[in-house]
């Protein structure tokens, strides 16, 4: 929808996920294709007067004022995109199991998929740039060989169980 298609009658509000703070709006989610790094945008005395008006019906004026934030940031009432209440109501990517119940504020394309599968393309040769620990020195000066930030959970009980019992190393349970 461009901004001439809008109706003077109709309620605008701000899209969902989209947040007033000083001079920027700020998105508070994960976009999608060439929004994926836009998550601020800088606006002006004039829009952030309006922003912070809404909803309500803008005039001609606003909406020209409004610019390029009509059809994203600034939306009808019809169409702003709604934050599902439970796991039933998410929206998932067809490739993988990202939805926006999990994801608050995940986006997907047009063709229903979520950033990182949207990016897989373009980012399979990267490199990660955590290295890849095989094995873990036993310390010298110390009574212990690693610590461990154990929460009762079956993660954390797993990895401390696999630490001392499996790789035999001295364990610092940090709770």
């Amino acid at each position: 929808m461009t901004k001439t298609d809008f109706d003077a009658s109709e309620i605008y509000a701000l899209q969902s996920r989209w947040q007033i703070e000083g001079k920027c709006l700020y998105y508070y989610g994960l976009r999608n294709g060439d929004q994926l790094h836009r998550n601020r945008v800088r606006i002006t005395k004039a829009q952030l007067a309006i922003l912070s008006s809404l909803p309500r019906a803008l005039s001609h004026e606003e909406r020209r004022r409004l610019g390029g934030l009509l059809g994203c940031q600034v939306v009808p009432q019809s169409e702003l995109r709604q934050i599902p209440r439970s796991f039933a109501e998410a929206r998932f990517c067809k490739c993988c199991c990202a939805n926006d119940f999990m994801i608050p504020g995940l986006e997907l394309d047009g063709e229903g998929l979520c950033p990182m599968c949207h990016t897989a393309e373009e980012t399979k040769s990267l490199k990660s740039v955590v290295p890849l620990v095989e094995g873990i020195p036993h310390a010298k000066k110390s009574r212990f060989d690693i610590a461990l930030f154990y929460t009762g959970g079956k993660d954390s009980t797993f990895l401390l169980y696999y630490l001392s019992k499996v790789k035999k190393l001295r364990v610092l349970a940090l709770t």
